[in-house]
């Protein structure tokens, strides 16, 4: 509180590189200082693929070097475009002066509030599109509520939080959260990939992304993976290293009611391997067969049966690349 001072750090045109990093350029920078302010003025920084304009301030600065008071801050990000997979690929470097885990002792009396808009992300096999959030980060936890994306074309709505979004950003731990969505249309053709092909790892098969475990909860007016459409549906489910457990699906299919339990895995260097068990109460034999492509396979006779059929089916098997089961490993009771 007896401290005073004032000034301003301000930088221009300046560029890093180092050997097998991506280079670093700060265009233009401006923060300045008072006590009971720290100012961020229009930082922009330039990290290979990715840019970030960053603003905002902090109240009480000082209080970083205090052990019992609070830090706020409030920060604007916009960013054109991020390459997170060039960024992860630079976690990953081996680097011997890297913490394993963070003591979040550090970071409990910082509290930031930030709004975010980020027009292209590109992540693996998914391109999101037009992210805007606001939420806030304080310790190891952060929320963000409400958030907005469209991810390979799929509009989605909702919240997320994470417990341990630091530790995950040193890539020491798994990701663990909530993700609660909501969906207008859900097209798993694009998201999977074009064309109905299911999308590619670089090793050549389809893999769910490691490093999550999250709790996913959503709804959808409609899912689309050709030829199947649903209507109303609920998801409860569960992504945990390369598994997806759907724990309870519902919705409207071939003019009745199903209920989805199982599992899609997809091993590292292996097909994707999937475990399901369908509950379907009055679908019409025809629009199952127009609709499940699996069926029209297995049951050609539904083709020309009128009227409805109820029914637990369990499918088991492997995944072509073509995104429909392996034939050849298929087990159906």
């Amino acid at each position: 509180n007896e401290l005073l001072f004032h000034g301003f750090l301000k930088c221009n045109g300046i560029r890093y590189t180092q050997p097998g990093m991506p280079a670093l350029s700060v265009p233009v920078a401006q923060v300045d200082f008072q006590p009971s302010k720290l100012s961020i003025d229009n930082a922009n920084l330039i990290f290979g693929k990715s840019d970030f304009a960053v603003s905002g301030s902090m109240r009480n600065p000082l209080a970083v070097m205090s052990g019992n008071s609070l830090v706020e801050m409030n920060l604007t990000h916009r960013s054109e475009k991020i390459d997170a997979d060039e960024l992860m690929g630079v976690s990953d470097a081996p680097s011997a002066s890297a913490p394993t885990s963070i003591n979040t002792d550090l970071f409990d009396r910082l509290s930031v509030d930030f709004n975010s808009t980020i027009r292209e992300l590109n992540f693996e096999t998914y391109s999101c599109t037009n992210i805007r959030g606001s939420g806030q980060l304080k310790g190891n936890a952060l929320r963000i509520a409400p958030v907005e994306a469209t991810v390979n074309g799929s509009t989605l709505t909702g919240n997320v939080t994470f417990e341990n979004i630091l530790d995950f950003s040193l890539d020491t731990f798994p990701l663990r959260g909530i993700v609660n969505f909501e969906s207008t249309m859900i097209d798993l053709d694009k998201l999977m990939g074009t064309g109905g092909q299911i999308a590619a790892s670089s090793n050549g098969s389809f893999a769910l992304p490691s490093g999550f475990d999250l709790d996913i909860r959503g709804r959808a007016n409609k899912v689309i993976y050709s030829p199947l459409q649903l209507n109303e549906v609920l998801l409860s489910s569960k992504l945990s290293g390369q598994r997806f457990i759907m724990e309870k699906i519902t919705a409207k299919a071939a003019g009745g009611q199903m209920t989805l339990q199982g599992l899609f895995e997809t091993p590292p260097g292996q097909s994707p391997v999937f475990d399901l068990k369908y509950d379907i109460n009055r679908l019409e034999f025809k629009k199952a067969f127009e609709s499940f492509s699996t069926l029209s396979v297995i049951a050609p006779l539904f083709r020309y049966i009128e009227g409805f059929f109820n029914s637990s089916l369990i499918f088991q098997g492997k995944l072509a690349p073509s995104g429909l089961p392996d034939f050849n490993s298929l087990s159906v009771n």
